[in-house]
Parts: structure tokens; C-alpha cells; sequence
């Protein structure tokens, strides 16, 4: 720029009273567009505007807007509040901006302290946070803490969601339960069959390995095993009864259990068991554990042997697992199905049968395999195809889902009696229930009256055998007594001259008198 030029423009801003309508700052000579109109060198990476507070504890630097003369906006920072940069309504930077940036990246907006990365405070009543996508509000936050997900409408819960939720590889917690982890309990067992014999003198024992536990692989590495209970049962032969013998058993390092005995003279049989219950006190353990038992014959002399011919022992353990993904731990009931006035627990099976009400059985001599009954009183019936159960286990990809417990609507055989309340009902060919009419399987019992030209009834599946009552045997056994009374009459002329009598198991006929 000309030194006149730098002279002239010194000349007029130190006048005070400069009036102009447009001001250019290196615009190569084109008419500025606004009040003040700058443009940076192509050439830098730095040009623009630098307001610099040349006295630090003395003041702030900010730029101030006003409209006819009153402030309305003050933008800076605040030289009192670590050189925070704050936006706030006002002439000045106080400690009540509306936004806050703090120097190390924390914005506040309408609070002077944020302590996150962005921290939002509403006044009173105000709604709090609001995400909208093509002007519909997908997420709302209202002034009382509650939140609605997909949806701009006032949650009724505290989070309150309008479509599908999906957790990846997470648990759910409700409400507060007792235990971020569950207490799980599994068995092994081992068996072991050969032939040891014990020649040493006590305390000499000989040892043999039957078994290995092994860490399943669904419980994480490192996680505690606990030995709640060990059971062993043995099978041996002892040629000197009389003589001291012990045989026992342990799992890794922990002590041995088992039994010392000295009995009667000579050979004698051993079938021994023995049970440790531990409670919570067992041995632990986070590795894989050698199984073994011992045996000890006391005073050896010739062919006299105590023989351990096989062996069989079972663990009884227990283990502390988190929550897992997918798991849903809850503090209180659980509701499925709550809107309808039937529900039923229902499993997934394999079956070529889908109609919903059919009795399902297992086929007998097959691994899983299912279908509806194909005869009457079918002792392998598990349950009935339902509608819409309320709970169902494993995977849809399976089969129809089939009513295990609860109430269910099942398919009756047409040509009988109306079905009634408290009728036990059973399967039929063709998967269809009947009511039971003699002791057998029953599917379970109807808690309705079926209706005239309905094909199905309401029941509580209860898979289960019907007994005849009491009181309809007695009656049976009564109409059939007098049944035989009266064709005994008809067909024995010798009962006609009188009554049957027993004396000494010897039949006596007691005449009637003409």
C-alpha cells in the first residue's frame, strides 16, 4: 500500500468522527459488499482479524453487538475465567454466559462449570436436549429426566423407545439386582474299571489316576471352581477281612476322603460309598484336576491282597460366571405377553407338523424327532402347537413353537361329546384330543366349556397319567355286581332256590323255604 494511502487512512481513523458507508481492507479495488469487508492475501495462511487484550487482569477482549444502541450479544473471552470463550446476552462476560468453552475443549451451555466434554443444563421446565431428523424429533430429553427414543411424544417411562432396540454383545440389567454374576452348578463324573492290588505295608498306599477334570468350555479361563459334594462308590475284594484296609479318593491336591474298616475274619466282599458334602467350604480350584484313589492293606502275609476292581466317582461342583452377553438379569417378575388373556411357555421343535392345536409326541427310537400323536393315550406326548405363547425357548429356525405349561387352545376329535370344564383330555390319531375315559397319558385337563361347532377348547397343558376316581370305580364295581346278580338269576336255577354261602371255602345253597 502507497505510504499516502497509510498516512491518509491514519489521518482519519485518529480524527474520531470517521463516517463512512463501506470499508475495504485489500479487496484489489472491488467495492466492498458490506459495512467492513476484508480479504486475505492468497499468499497467507494466518490473515484475518486479532483482537488482542495487551493488558492481561485488566480487561477482556471482546467483540459487542447492538441493536439501535443497546447491547444485545457479547462475544470474547473472559480474561477472569482462565480465558474461557464465551457467548452471553449482555454488554459484558460474566459468569452467566449462555455458551462456555473452556480452555481445555469443555463447552457449557447455560452452565459456568462444565465438567464433560459437552454439559447441557436446562432451566426450570424447559425440555433439555432435542435431535431431529427431516424436522421430526427422533430423540427428546424432557426437563424431568425422561427420555424418548424415535419418537418426539412425551415418554411415559423414563426412557421410553418407539421401535426395535438390539444389544450387541452386552447384558441388561433391570431394576437392581443382587449379583452382577450367577452361581452355576454342574456335575462330572468318572469311572474306572481294572485291578489294583494293595501289598505294601501301612502307611504305604498305592495310587492310581481314574480321570481327568477338565474345565468346560463355556466358563471363562481363571474363573474359581468350587467342590460342593464328592460321592464314590467302589467294588473291591479283601482275602483278610480282619486286617486294617482303606481305600480313598481326592480330586487335585485336596486331602483324601474315604473309609478305613477292619471287620471279620476272612475274604470278604467291599462295596463301599461314601459322600462329602462340602457346603461352601470345598476345595477350589482354576485348572484342570488329576481324579484319584488310593488303597492300603495293612500286615501282607502270602497271597493276602485287598483288590480295588473298579471304581466310580462323582463331582459335584459350582462356579461364580458374570453376566454374559445376551444375558437379562432382573430384579423383579418378568411380564411377557401381558396384554393377552392366554399365555403359555413354549420350545421350539422339529417337527413337519405346523397346525396350531395339534398334539405333539416324540417318535419313539428317533433323537428328537417329533410329530402329532398317532394313537390314543400316546405316553410320549409332550405338548400342543400354540398360537401365540408368551415365552418361547431356542431358535424359531427350529420348528413350530410347542406349549409346554400354561393355557393353550388344542384341536378336539369331532363324533364326542361336547368337551366340559375339568374333562382330562388325551391324543387321539391324527393329533387331536379326546377325553380320557380310562387310566392312561393325558395331555392335561380343559378349563372351558367347548362351545356347539367349535373344534378347539382351552386346557392347561399338564402332561400327565388320568386315573379313574374312586367313587366311579365303586359305582362301576356296584352296577356290574348287580349285573352279575340278576344274569345269575336268569341262567343258575340253583340260585333261584336260594343265597350263596361260604363256610371253610366250601359253597353252601341255602334253600328257600315253599
Amino acid at each position: 500500500m502507497p505510504i499516502q494511502r497509510i498516512i491518509f487512512l491514519f489521518l482519519i481513523l485518529n480524527t474520531g468522527n470517521f463516517y463512512a458507508q463501506k470499508i475495504g481492507i485489500n479487496t484489489d479495488g472491488s467495492t466492498p459488499g458490506m459495512m467492513l469487508d476484508i480479504k486475505t492475501s492468497p499468499l497467507s495462511t494466518n490473515d484475518g482479524i486479532r483482537i488482542n487484550n495487551s493488558n492481561p487482569g485488566n480487561g477482556d477482549a471482546i467483540i459487542n453487538f447492538q441493536n439501535a444502541g443497546i447491547t444485545t450479544w457479547t462475544i470474547g473471552f473472559d480474561d477472569d475465567d482462565n480465558d474461557a470463550l464465551k457467548i452471553e446476552n449482555g454488554g459484558s462476560l460474566t459468569n452467566n454466559s449462555s455458551l462456555k468453552i473452556e480452555t481445555n475443549g469443555q463447552i457449557g451451555i447455560n452452565t459456568n462449570s462444565p465438567n464433560v466434554r459437552l454439559h447441557i443444563n436446562s432451566n426450570s421446565g424447559e425440555d433439555v436436549f432435542r435431535l431431529e431428523a427431516n424436522s421430526i424429533t427422533k430423540f427428546l430429553m424432557e426437563s424431568n429426566g425422561k427420555i424418548s427414543i424415535g419418537s418426539g411424544n412425551s415418554p411415559d417411562d423414563q426412557v421410553d423407545i418407539i421401535g426395535n432396540v438390539q444389544i450387541d454383545q452386552g447384558y441388561l440389567k433391570v431394576g437392581n439386582p443382587t449379583a452382577t454374576s450367577t452361581r452355576k452348578y454342574a456335575v462330572q463324573e468318572f469311572y474306572w474299571n481294572g485291578n489294583v492290588q494293595a501289598t505294601n505295608n501301612q502307611p504305604n498306599f498305592v495310587t492310581q489316576n481314574i480321570g481327568t477334570f477338565t474345565i468346560p468350555n463355556n466358563i471363562p479361563v481363571g474363573t474359581i471352581i468350587r467342590v460342593d459334594k464328592l460321592v464314590w462308590e467302589v467294588d473291591a475284594t479283601h482275602n483278610d477281612g480282619n486286617e486294617d484296609k482303606e481305600i480313598d479318593v481326592r480330586i487335585g491336591s485336596a486331602p483324601w476322603y474315604g473309609y478305613f474298616e477292619n471287620v471279620q475274619d476272612g475274604p470278604i466282599a467291599i462295596d463301599w460309598h461314601y459322600v462329602k458334602d462340602f457346603g461352601t467350604a470345598g476345595y477350589t480350584f482354576t485348572g484342570s484336576q488329576n481324579i484319584q484313589f488310593r488303597a492300603m492293606d495293612d500286615d501282607y502275609y502270602g497271597s493276602d491282597y485287598l483288590n480295588v476292581l473298579n471304581m466310580h466317582v462323582t463331582v459335584y461342583y459350582s462356579y461364580n460366571i458374570p453376566l454374559q452377553a445376551g444375558d437379562i438379569s432382573s430384579e423383579g417378575r418378568i411380564y411377557a405377553n401381558s396384554n393377552s388373556d392366554v399365555g403359555d411357555l413354549a420350545e421350539y421343535f422339529e417337527t413337519s407338523d405346523t397346525e396350531e392345536g395339534l398334539i405333539i409326541a416324540l417318535i419313539p427310537g428317533q433323537n428328537n424327532k417329533y410329530a402329532s400323536t398317532s394313537i390314543a393315550y400316546d405316553p410320549n406326548m409332550i405338548g400342543v402347537i400354540s398360537a401365540n405363547p408368551s415365552v418361547v425357548l431356542n431358535s424359531p429356525m427350529t420348528g413350530p413353537p410347542v406349549a409346554l405349561a400354561g393355557r393353550v387352545k388344542v384341536l378336539v376329535k369331532s363324533g364326542q361329546p361336547l368337551i366340559k370344564s375339568g374333562d382330562f383330555l388325551t391324543s387321539s390319531k391324527g393329533g387331536k384330543a379326546i377325553i380320557a375315559k380310562k387310566a392312561g397319558p393325558t395331555i392335561g385337563f380343559a378349563v372351558e366349556n367347548q362351545k356347539e361347532g367349535s373344534d378347539k377348547v382351552e386346557i392347561i397343558v399338564q402332561p400327565g397319567r388320568y386315573y379313574v376316581p374312586a367313587t366311579e370305580l365303586t359305582q362301576n364295581k356296584e352296577v356290574t355286581e348287580k349285573e352279575n346278580e340278576e344274569t345269575t338269576k336268569k341262567t343258575d336255577p340253583n340260585k333261584r332256590l336260594g343265597k350263596f354261602q361260604t363256610i371253610d371255602g366250601k359253597l353252601i345253597i341255602v334253600t328257600k323255604k315253599n
